[in-house]
């Protein structure tokens, strides 16, 4: 009888470290989601803030003035740039969902990156503008993250 009840509660246990695990790693967002934050990306080098505005649904909470402030407050030289529109990476962590774009490839930590806040829906809820090195930073802190195509430094080494 005691093994029976033991067995019983060992599957119970497997089955909810299952739903867990796929329940976190459905909270990551899907890759039109990613596509919506590099068209955004791209409209607001162009100085489209409407476009940017429409491509993350933020009519209710980001006004076309609010946006070019904190552009040019925080990441001027996005307009003088050839965005790139291949990396992005989206994370879980303790504080929220995020979804990040490096303005251009992030070969050092100084790489300007726009950092969107999103609800459990993945609508897009905030943004803001970061160097790469702090999001390497809390990507080391979480297991939960989901690249559209994964960031890989492309450099040499020559050995002595």
């Amino acid at each position: 009888m005691l093994i029976r009840k033991t067995s019983v509660i060992a599957i119970v246990l497997v089955f909810a470290l299952f739903g867990c695990a796929f329940s976190e790693s459905g909270a990551l967002p899907p890759d039109e989601v990613f596509e919506e934050a590099k068209t955004a990306l791209a409209c607001m080098s162009q100085r489209d803030y409407a476009g940017a505005i429409r491509a993350l649904n933020a009519q209710s909470w980001l006004s076309e003035k609010t946006l070019r402030q904190n552009i040019d407050a925080n990441c001027r030289h996005l307009y003088d740039v050839f965005v790139q529109d291949q990396y992005a990476v989206a994370w879980l962590s303790g504080t929220g969902l995020y979804l990040a774009v490096p303005v251009e490839e992030p070969s050092d930590g100084y790489a300007d990156v726009i950092v969107y806040l999103l609800s459990n829906r993945f609508e897009f809820t905030a943004l803001r503008f970061f160097k790469w090195s702090d999001v390497e930073r809390e990507l080391k802190t979480t297991s939960y993250i989901k690249w559209l195509d994964e960031y890989r430094p492309s450099y040499t080494v020559f050995p002595d």
